[in-house]
């Protein structure tokens, strides 16, 4: 996540649960439109798109994340589609492994 609008401190668990929400809904393959993930999971639109462009990135577990029209194109709804990755998904499982031993760690202190 971007270093300069990211703590670690402020926002981990806030921003790690939304997008822990999203990949959790999303993982079942069907198009949501971000109102439709927004009823399910909480959060902003803004937050939902940051978390769909994270599942995307390396670190997050490269899933494919799918947009398309839904209904009448020149009102400019999209709706999203998260299907698991083409390759291991490794950098994930680490990333979210090392989190979860962090946020343990830090919670006996």
């Amino acid at each position: 996540m971007n270093q300069d609008t990211y703590d670690s401190e402020l926002d981990g668990e806030r921003l790690s649960g939304l997008l822990d929400r999203v990949r959790s809904l999303m993982l079942d393959a069907q198009w949501r439109t971000f109102e439709e993930i927004r009823g399910e999971t909480g959060g902003s639109e803004a937050g939902i798109s940051a978390r769909l462009r994270d599942l995307r990135k390396a670190d997050f577990g490269r899933f494919i994340v799918n947009k398309r029209r839904r209904g009448d194109p020149k009102l400019g709804l999209w709706e999203y589609q998260v299907l698991p990755p083409k390759e291991d998904p490794k950098p994930a499982k680490l990333f979210f492994e090392k989190k979860q031993a962090a946020f343990n760690f830090g919670s006996l202190l």
